[in-house]
């Protein structure tokens, strides 16, 4: 049997996915690893980061992407702001997943 190397996921808007219970969704696969959670707003990152376990939590996109070796980002942002963030990850080879809202 193949062993199959777990995905790190990064989440871009926590608050609003953990609102509708994806983050317990994630967390059931075994596959994936929640490695951090992205938020403007830094107090609610860190409270869905130690609700769900998550290690990390940032409040810039660019700096979690920049410090995480992720092999998955879902974005869960305003659609207005999809393209820029869908850019900047598959431009560092992250694939991405992008929630419609």
């Amino acid at each position: 049997m193949a062993i199959l190397k777990k995905l790190n996921l990064g989440i871009v808007r926590a608050v609003y996915i953990a609102n509708v219970a994806y983050l317990l969704v994630l967390k059931s696969i075994l596959e994936v690893t929640i490695a951090a959670i992205c938020d403007m707003n830094i107090t609610l990152a860190q409270k869905m980061a130690n609700s769900y376990a998550v290690p990390k939590y940032y409040s810039d996109m660019h700096k979690m992407l920049n410090s995480e070796k992720l092999d998955l980002l879902d974005i869960c942002t305003n659609p207005d702001s999809h393209k820029e963030k869908l850019f900047e990850a598959t431009d560092k080879k992250i694939k991405c997943i992008v929630e419609k809202l």
